[in-house]
């Protein structure tokens, strides 16, 4: 199953038994067959034949502003509910014991592949980090709050690494911004991670969860939630890796970007090379030592929420999170 991109501006139609893009005199066909969901990233228009084809086939929507960051999803209507797997995702939030186990599971799994990143690039590390103490301090705090502080701290010292990291002159992180991203690199962590937030709703969207309901970040009126706890696993895995590559290799250019305001985003070259590096990367398989397999980074999205509802439903056999890789 794949995912449609879309970046030029134009109208989204049904053409029969596709879609048809029709944009500045130029007509493209989009066959939605193995097609698992279509990402909007420019202006398109979109009518109600359009949504109930895709309706049929069960493919979501996802919609970025014009500057890359997510706005919102049309999913077609649910048929994965499990009433009692969502009644234990809300006995798990409202129960503190429950609830911070399982965020102190998704922090482990970030911290763990950012600690592969490292180990990945050591001969250029020169802020190095104490995991085994940070490790120790997850395991004995008490409280949501702390653990989000032990999580912050911990990518803040990693972030401290990424200049020596990406040993380009022309392209320098400084420190993160988010809004605006203030340089190149922060943009394309911006960007990324936004394609991961939502490739993480997607499979929840597949599973019987409910994307409202996360742990590590409180449920609250911004909607999702769920996947953002899961997102931070990948994006270390994902995103950082991809930049780190791809910076390093002098695939990204000063043209691929563009200046608004006071922030630097992606243009429709650079949004195109990214996503044709990201969907080559989450296809990358690597070994699941526990299971003795191998599984893409796709794949692993899945198997990760799968795991969430047999936690949820008290089977505790595959954890820890992304486990050997």
């Amino acid at each position: 199953m794949n995912s449609i991109y879309i970046v030029t501006p134009g109208e989204l139609k049904r053409n029969d038994n596709t879609l048809m893009l029709l944009s500045k005199n130029k007509k493209t066909i989009l066959p939605i067959e193995n097609v698992e969901d279509i990402k909007i990233f420019s202006e398109v228009n979109v009518n109600r034949n359009v949504l109930n084809y895709v309706s049929r086939y069960g493919i979501p929507i996802h919609f970025y502003d014009s500057l890359g960051r997510y706005t919102g999803t049309y999913y077609p209507v649910e048929s994965n509910h499990n009433g009692k797997i969502f009644l234990n995702q809300v006995e798990f939030y409202n129960n503190s014991e429950k609830r911070l186990e399982l965020a102190k599971l998704f922090v482990f799994g970030e911290i763990m592949n950012i600690k592969n990143n490292m180990d990945n690039y050591s001969k250029k590390i020169n802020n190095k980090i104490n995991f085994k103490e940070i490790t120790l301090k997850i395991e004995k705090c008490r409280t949501i709050e702390t653990l989000m502080a032990i999580e912050g701290y911990t990518r803040e010292e990693y972030y401290k690494n990424f200049d020596s990291i990406i040993s380009k002159d022309n392209f320098k992180f400084e420190k993160r911004s988010k809004r605006p991203p203030r340089n190149e690199i922060n943009s394309l962590i911006s960007f990324g991670n936004t394609l991961v937030y939502s490739d993480v709703l997607k499979n929840i969207y597949c599973s019987h969860l409910d994307p409202r309901i996360g742990y590590l970040h409180s449920t609250n009126d911004r909607g999702f939630t769920l996947n953002l706890d899961v997102a931070e696993i990948f994006k270390p895995l994902i995103i950082d890796s991809i930049i780190f590559y791809a910076v390093n290799k002098g695939l990204f250019k000063k043209n691929h970007f563009k200046n608004i305001n006071d922030g630097v985003y992606l243009n429709e070259a650079g949004k195109k090379l990214f996503i044709s590096l990201y969907e080559e990367r989450i296809d990358y398989t690597v070994e699941i030592k526990s299971m003795k397999r191998f599984m893409s980074y796709k794949m692993l999205m899945q198997f990760e929420l799968s795991k969430i509802e047999h936690h949820l439903l008290g089977d505790k056999k595959y954890f820890p999170y992304v486990e050997g890789i």
